[in-house]
């Protein structure tokens, strides 16, 4: 499956925001890592784990391969992994769009918006500020090496 999303700063504070479901406590370790694509493990509040494979078509689009795995295997995977993160997500939509709001431990707020053709500039919601879907600095694989 193709994952299409963009990344911007989160500009406003989260009572500030449409209604959200969540929050999501997102555990997630990098088991591989190359430039062309990456290996994951997730846990979402410590009731569910998935492996996810990605593959980078562009800087915005993504090859992406996930299944939900046992929990307890997910979790020793997660436990013998160097580069891991936590993030408490938020989710919402917005002209269709699904969008992931991410607050990350070191303070870092992320939106992502995925979308299925083309995102237009009038399907950006206000709160997002900069974009930052390029710039290493917002990539999940360098904030983790962050927390190492």
């Amino acid at each position: 499956m193709i994952e299409k999303e963009r990344k911007f700063k989160l500009k406003h504070l989260l009572n500030d925001l449409p209604p959200l479901k969540g929050p999501f406590i997102i555990q997630q370790a990098y088991l591989l890592y190359e430039e062309s694509g990456h290996l994951r493990v997730r846990i979402v509040d410590g009731k569910a784990a998935f492996i996810c494979f990605k593959t980078r078509a562009n800087d915005c689009a993504r090859n992406e391969y996930e299944y939900e795995i046992p929990l307890l295997d997910g979790m020793e995977m997660f436990e013998n992994a160097t580069y891991k993160l936590k993030k408490t997500r938020f989710k919402t939509d917005y002209k269709g769009n699904s969008i992931d709001i991410d607050i990350f431990d070191n303070g870092l707020k992320v939106v992502e918006i995925e979308y299925a053709e083309r995102l237009f500039d009038d399907e950006i919601p206000d709160y997002c500020g900069e974009e930052v879907s390029s710039n290493k600095e917002y990539n999940n694989f360098e904030i983790a090496k962050q927390y190492q």
